[in-house]
């Protein structure tokens, strides 16, 4: 795959050639301070290219340059990109490292006050955008449970349909730079049929970044050359920086991480407080690097089921012993068969691999915790423990749950039977009564989301070494359990997603 370079947040058809010269500039200045010109593409992507998803999901590696909306950067993306800079620009709404939207109504509405929109339909981009959903929501304020949102794909979609006078969509709210360069591009007459009612609450620009997998060395030459490129007399790059009503990017790092986490928090707490409608949409589908990530706890917990086989060859079936792990993190681990009917799974010749399925969670950060927490813990500890008494040697060989970091989430190794992933989950699912009631009452409390690698399993090199295969990846994203106790969003289904790694394996999976 070759090598990414995307700036998506802005791209209109009327500021790619600025975009173009933009980008050759920081490609320029990056390959003088010493990156190699293969990291960087001579062409940036477009939005008929490859999407960022795309490449974070399948080749993390290639994606060497993008932009982001700050609300994917701290959820799907957290892992998966690092922060390179903040956007200064000056479009008005725009202050310093901050940007707002700009909040539209159709011209014949009346009035300039939130109350004045109540029992009104919003049209919004995207119920996961920071600048078209909950900065609406913010500015909206109380009167927000009241207004429907109706989603359109594009802020200039958005626009369209508050125009539109057969559209039921009086209001929208447009990231403040989109509505400079649409209002530019399209000259006098853009307002016509609208009118601008006020600015929204502020929040830090959409961020530059690089993959999570990008060198510290290679991403100070980026920091830098995108400055040079900002402070650039260069009368091309000038003009271009003047069409995307970008004065430059700071890369001084005043803009963290953690800043663009806490505004966007402060926001939702906000609302959540005033018991107000927010739109949850669930990051990306997960990357390799979380896969990595996920592969790399597997392999901790793999290695204490090969080790307590090999020195306990005649322990008995369903006796639950403790453990450690590294760093002092707790382990469960339960045989349900023989020890060594473990190793000759775990340890199966390559030309045989066997099949096992990682389950891997993450809780809600504590904003987001409903009140009665302490209890949705204790229920979540119950069900595991009716799981393990229902567990069937005819189905699982052993079962192994251990803590990915001291004191934090929990995640399961499950050694099948059956000789593939895709019959070894469809047996688990029909012999364990209690899995079906985990997964519907227990985990959308539990959980913010969980990721279920199918694997293929088999010997790696070294006598107790095991090598992991990803069939299939299934994300499920929950909405905050606050959100659930408060019936503060439109949809409150789970979503799930499903990637498989070798294309082969879908057949198998969806006929069974």
């Amino acid at each position: 795959m070759a090598a990414f370079a995307g700036l998506p947040m802005y791209d209109f058809e009327t500021v790619r050639t600025a975009h173009v010269t933009w980008y050759t500039c920081i490609r320029r200045e990056a390959i003088r301070l010493g990156l190699s010109q293969s990291c960087l593409p001579t062409a940036l992507e477009t939005s008929d290219g490859r999407s960022m998803d795309e490449v974070l999901t399948f080749d993390p590696t290639k994606m060497i340059l993008a932009q982001t909306c700050g609300l994917p950067l701290i959820s799907g993306y957290r892992r998966a990109l690092q922060l390179l800079g903040t956007p200064v620009y000056t479009a008005e709404g725009c202050s310093g490292t901050n940007y707002s939207s700009v909040i539209i109504a159709s011209a014949s509405t009346t009035g300039d006050l939130p109350s004045d929109f109540q029992d009104q339909i919003a049209a919004v981009n995207s119920l996961s955008s920071l600048s078209g959903s909950l900065l609406l929501s913010a500015w909206l304020g109380s009167s927000a449970s009241t207004v429907q949102p109706v989603t359109t794909g594009s802020h200039a979609q958005s626009l369209v349909s508050v125009r539109d006078p057969d559209h039921p969509a009086c209001l929208a709210s447009i990231d403040a730079v989109s509505f400079a360069l649409l209002q530019e591009a399209h000259g006098p007459d853009f307002l016509d049929g609208l009118r601008v009612v006020g600015f929204t609450p502020a929040a830090p620009a959409l961020p530059y970044v690089t993959s999570a997998t990008t060198s510290p060395a290679d991403v100070e030459i980026l920091k830098q050359a995108l400055h040079a490129a900002s402070i650039s007399q260069d009368p091309t790059v000038m003009a271009a920086k003047q069409s995307l009503k970008l004065s430059k990017v700071d890369v001084s790092g005043a803009v963290k991480f953690e800043d663009y986490e806490a505004r966007i928090v402060a926001l939702r707490e906000t609302l959540i407080q005033q018991s107000l409608p927010i739109q949850y949409t669930p990051p990306p589908l997960t990357t390799l690097v979380v896969v990595e990530e996920d592969l790399n706890f597997l392999q901790d917990l793999a290695k204490l089921v090969i080790a307590t086989a090999r020195a306990e060859p005649n322990r008995q079936p369903h006796q639950l012993s403790l453990h450690e792990l590294s760093d002092e993190r707790s382990a469960r681990l339960v045989f349900l068969a023989p020890p060594a009917e473990a190793l000759a799974v775990l340890l199966a010749p390559e030309s045989k691999p066997r099949a096992c399925v990682g389950f891997v969670g993450d809780r809600p950060p504590q904003h987001w915790l409903a009140k009665d927490d302490h209890c949705t813990v204790d229920a979540c500890w119950a069900t595991d423990e009716e799981l393990v008494r229902n567990l069937s040697a005819d189905t699982v060989v052993a079962y192994c749950s251990g803590q990915r970091s001291p004191g934090g989430d929990w995640g399961n190794l499950v050694v099948f039977q059956a000789p593939t992933p895709h019959q070894g989950i469809a047996a688990f699912r029909t012999h364990n009564p209690p899995h079906a009631r985990a997964t519907g009452s227990v985990a959308p409390r539990y959980y913010q989301s969980v990721r279920i690698h199918a694997l293929k399993v088999c010997q790696d090199q070294g006598d107790d070494q095991v090598r992991f295969t990803p069939c299939r990846t299934l994300q499920v994203e929950y909405p905050p359990p606050s959100l659930l106790d408060n019936q503060t969003t439109v949809d409150l289904k789970p979503t799930r997603r499903y990637h498989y790694w070798q294309e082969e394996q879908k057949a198998l999976f969806e006929a069974t």
